[in-house]
């Protein structure tokens, strides 16, 4: 059994960098059956970006932090359209992938452990980006006030001071039957929190949560530490695309 939640994706990440094509987890969670995931998925090109992907990057400005980034494909896109960035992921593999992919910048940490002293504006960032449904890091709805709180600190004073974030969802995508059924399970605080395992090589990483927000919840707390919406992109699935604007200090 892998020590770290994230382990697994490390493992075929850099396993698939280094040539396995067939490199493959299995998710296991208490939303659905497991799913096998090809560590392909995180090497895609940006031709193959979907398209929320691709308007997302487009609403890039100025310094990125891309927060998660697995094999770091978006921040390397964005890399090479000449923006600086950094790119961070809890997985130390996911890093020696991303740097071997060229990433100039790449670091092994946790979001809510990654500080900025609080003079140097010139080391805080215009835009933090989270795609993949990025936000889903925060784990259950009771850390996204800290989030936001959190992110205030790594954005600059001027520029941008956007968070650019994807999510979904629940709603759209399960049953009337399946819906009702999380609303009743008292586990969870709310229907999107999510349990998962990852497996790879037949070996399980330990359980972690993962946050599906639906987009007024997410804009409610995200008002509250004073960041304002300044657009949604849905898609049918439940899938959604939002840019976050902080207005205070």
């Amino acid at each position: 059994m892998y020590e770290h939640p994230w382990e697994p994706l490390g493992h075929a990440l850099l396993d698939y960098f280094n040539g396995d094509n067939d490199a493959t987890m299995s998710v296991v969670s208490d939303f659905e059956i497991p799913v096998m995931m090809s560590a392909e998925l995180f090497f895609r090109n940006p031709e193959w970006f979907p398209m929320l992907e691709q308007t997302a990057l487009r609403q890039c400005s100025g310094r990125v932090l891309d927060i998660g980034a697995g094999a770091g494909s978006h921040a390397l896109t964005l890399q090479e359209l000449g923006a600086p960035v950094t790119a961070i992921d809890v997985s130390e593999k996911a890093v020696q992938v991303m740097e071997g992919r060229g990433i100039k910048d790449a670091r092994c940490t946790d979001f809510f452990n990654f500080t900025i002293d609080e003079k140097r504006d010139d080391l805080k960032y215009d835009t933090l980006l989270m795609l993949m449904n990025g936000i889903g890091i925060v784990g259950n709805l009771s850390r996204l006030e800290k989030f936001f709180e959190h992110a205030k600190t790594l954005i600059k004073s001027d520029g941008a001071r956007q968070i650019i974030l994807d999510s979904f969802d629940l709603r759209e995508s399960l049953s009337k039957t399946e819906f009702a059924a999380r609303q009743q399970d008292k586990s969870q605080d709310y229907y999107g929190e999510v349990r998962y395992r990852l497996e790879y090589k037949g070996k399980l990483g330990p359980g972690y949560s993962w946050l599906y927000v639906d987009p007024d919840t997410l804009t409610e707390y995200a008002n509250r530490s004073g960041w304002l919406s300044e657009g949604i992109w849905p898609e049918e699935d439940g899938r959604y695309l939002t840019k976050l604007v902080c207005e205070v200090e």
